[in-house]
């Protein structure tokens, strides 16, 4: 048992306790208090007092004819007891007689003992039980064996989840993500479950991104091997053929270009990870935004013989960071230049969506497997059909990053009559 058991324990225990000692000393209390009531009686005093003044005054014939006209009435019994233990009307003394006692000495010497008999019972007050006269020990043993049991059973309902995210938490930290916390907390329903869940979530995610970057590695040192063994092939070459060292030289620059560009779109996307959280988003002008936007992937379809149409339904303005959303929508664009097709029509629509913004872009050209419709946005995925167009197969994917980012969602779909449609939906 951890430390935060015998915590809660000990807690639990005390206060069962200190509830229980309380709940006694009430009920003693409670219980002695009205015991004394049945002893006290309103006119004791009074009475005592009387019966004191008519013997003191008219001696012991007065008070014998005074007690006589009290037993008619309802007034506590008094006994005087003279100094040689008699009676003043022969009664016999009751057993506890002498709750009030009065010690009257007379003229002559004499010397009396007056004695109040305890009243009865006030009306609703007869059946006040007696006063206890030891202390109940297997009830007591009993009551503490269960406070003993209870307070276990609650100190462990609270710490074994709560040890449980103490072992998640050295999984997680030793590299092993598949902890299953929620199945070992059970079917609980509370804070500490609902903890659980969440904890599972979170070590889910950062598997995934682990997987991600293990899976990008492997691809960044596949696609940079390919182009740094074409240069070293070149320099081999070009040293065994001086004659056409121009070429060879050219060919060098070429791959250098790729690699540049590769590691300029890693670079990307790792600053778009370690930026994450930290975005900085402002209002801007949206058709100011898609004129600058327009003008470089009209430029850009026009080398490849096509055009780029805006059909611009959306608002005045747009939440977003400028530059990096430009970035995600330029890349759908260009993905769109590329395999729309020599003389192929882009078509740019932006509308309004619940308060937020889509962008569609759609082409003509052959489109993508029904298959591969997700896997376009994962790093340096290419279609079969689409190895010849060049690229690394990061623009889709650093799309989705920026949108993602923007708290928004990008989608691909294959349109009725052939070709691709991407659509980007930005919340408000």
């Amino acid at each position: 048992m951890g430390r935060l058991f015998w915590k809660l324990f000990l807690f639990i225990l005390l206060a069962q306790l200190t509830t229980a000692m309380g709940v006694g000393l009430v009920f003693s209390l409670r219980h002695k208090a009205e015991r004394e009531a049945l002893k006290m009686h309103p006119n004791d005093a009074a009475v005592i007092a009387l019966a004191s003044k008519v013997l003191a005054e008219e001696g012991e014939p007065g008070l014998r004819r005074k007690l006589q006209e009290w037993q008619s009435m309802p007034l506590p019994r008094v006994f005087a007891v003279d100094g040689e233990g008699k009676e003043i009307l022969q009664r016999k003394l009751p057993a506890g007689a002498g709750l009030v006692k009065q010690s009257v000495n007379l003229k002559d010497g004499r010397h009396w003992q007056l004695l109040l008999e305890p009243p009865p019972p006030p009306p609703g007050m007869e059946r006040i039980p007696p006063s206890p006269g030891h202390i109940p020990l297997p009830a007591l043993f009993g009551a503490l064996f269960g406070s003993l049991l209870f307070a276990a059973l609650l100190a462990q309902y609270l710490s074994k989840p709560i040890r449980l995210m103490s072992e998640a938490f050295q999984s997680v930290a030793e590299g092993n993500m598949d902890v299953n916390l929620s199945g070992k907390i059970g079917r609980r329903r509370d804070e500490l479950a609902d903890l659980g869940r969440e904890f599972d979530r979170v070590a889910l995610r950062l598997k995934l991104l682990i997987e991600g970057r293990q899976r990008l590695l492997h691809d960044v040192s596949h696609e940079l091997r390919s182009p740094l063994a074409r240069i070293s092939a070149a320099v081999d070459l070009a040293q065994q053929q001086p004659e056409k060292m121009d070429d060879w030289l050219a060919r060098i620059q070429r791959e250098s270009e790729r690699m540049d560009v590769l590691v300029g779109e890693i670079l990307a996307v790792a600053r778009l990870d370690a930026a994450a959280g930290q975005r900085q988003l402002q209002s801007i002008p949206l058709a100011e935004w898609l004129d600058e936007l327009l003008s470089d992937a009209a430029f850009e379809a026009e080398s490849h013989g096509g055009t780029v149409e805006l059909v611009n339904h959306g608002p005045d303005t747009l939440h977003c960071e400028p530059e990096l959303l430009a970035r995600a929508v330029e890349n759908v664009l260009r993905n769109a230049i590329r395999h729309g097709g020599a003389g192929g029509r882009i078509l740019f629509v932006v509308d309004q969506d619940n308060g937020g913004v889509r962008f569609t872009v759609a082409d003509r050209g052959p489109g993508v497997p029904e298959a591969e419709l997700e896997s376009i946005f994962q790093p340096f995925f290419r279609s079969a059909h689409a190895q010849a167009t060049g690229g690394y197969g990061l623009g889709l994917a650093l799309a989705r990053r920026i949108v993602e980012a923007h708290g928004g969602v990008i989608r691909a779909a294959n349109r009725v009559g052939g070709g691709l449609e991407v659509v980007i939906e930005l919340t408000a």
